[in-house]
């Protein structure tokens, strides 16, 4: 593999984490149809039904009721660590490619 496909598929993968930011029910129904075909559990497991909550943790604008919203909460963030992740690395990978663009011209014009 050359570089210039490195970056390619590297950008490929951006695109596509980055899509699933938006796309968490389609990601949920995947994961509960692979689920279903390893005749794993499908639900959300309520890891602490009953913790206290203080005074200062309550919030007015949203609660999450679900295990569901409250895994979403958790979802997104990992998410979003992988784009930036991603996107730096195809940001230096671009560059690198950028800096031996003479390399692959001059192997791609004797072949």
């Amino acid at each position: 593999m050359n570089l210039s496909t490195a970056t390619v598929l590297l950008k490929e993968a951006v695109d596509f984490v980055s899509q699933l930011r938006s796309k968490f029910d389609d990601v949920c129904q995947t994961a509960e149809s692979t689920a279903a075909k390893w005749s794993a559990a499908t639900t959300f497991i309520d890891a602490h039904p009953d913790q206290e909550t203080v005074f200062e943790e309550l919030s007015n604008d949203c609660q999450l009721e679900t295990p569901r919203d409250r895994f979403r909460v958790n979802f997104l963030p990992v998410v979003d660590t992988c784009i930036m992740q991603l996107q730096t690395r195809f940001e230096f990978l671009q560059n690198i490619t950028g800096l031996f663009i003479f390399v692959s011209g001059a192997a791609n014009d004797t072949v």
